[in-house]
């Protein structure tokens, strides 16, 4: 069976990559410290949980800028060899620890895709100053607007500009 782009990318070496298993590793995997499948459900087969971490990822990489969430994008810059930055890393963490107790009462037991995981982090990053009740209300709002919009909610062009876009309402 040949390998999804997801898996591919999964493999590659250097930093970036490397940062994205760890994260995976830290949200995903059996027994992890934060566990988001004890809360959401997230298809995680064939390397899709290492493609949205790592698309998140490169999304917080661009903040506060909106930036093409697409393969090919992240294909490119997973490839870069310049290392991410510790405060870099520990702000990731931090963001990505916030969604997980945020998902764990804003969205216990539904179904996220793979476009809602990628964007989320993006909302939260820029709205690291304001409590989690009134980030709840805001995630949901983004959430209601996006399914609004959109019968289907896929990780295409489309998709991301009106999440883009709702996140700098928002802002």
């Amino acid at each position: 069976m040949p390998l999804q782009p997801a898996e591919r990318l999964a493999a590659f070496p250097g930093p970036r990559p490397l940062f994205a298993s760890e994260l995976k590793n830290r949200y995903f995997q059996p027994g992890c410290p934060y566990p988001f499948l004890d809360h959401i459900k997230f298809k995680t087969n064939r390397a899709g949980d290492f493609s949205a971490v790592a698309m998140a990822l490169m999304g917080l990489d661009s903040s506060p800028n909106p930036c093409a969430l697409s393969n090919p994008a992240l294909e490119k810059w997973l490839g870069r060899d310049d290392p991410l930055s510790d405060d870099f890393k520990k702000g990731v963490k931090a963001t990505l620890d916030r969604f997980y107790k945020l998902a764990s009462t804003t969205f216990a037991g539904e179904q996220l895709s793979p476009v809602e995981f990628t964007l989320y982090p993006q909302l939260i990053h820029q709205q690291k100053d304001i409590a989690d009740d009134n980030l709840r209300q805001q995630l949901r709002s983004f959430r209601s607007q996006l399914k609004d919009k959109h019968d289907d909610i896929r990780l295409n062009s489309k998709v991301l500009k009106t999440g883009w876009g709702i996140i700098a309402e928002l802002m």
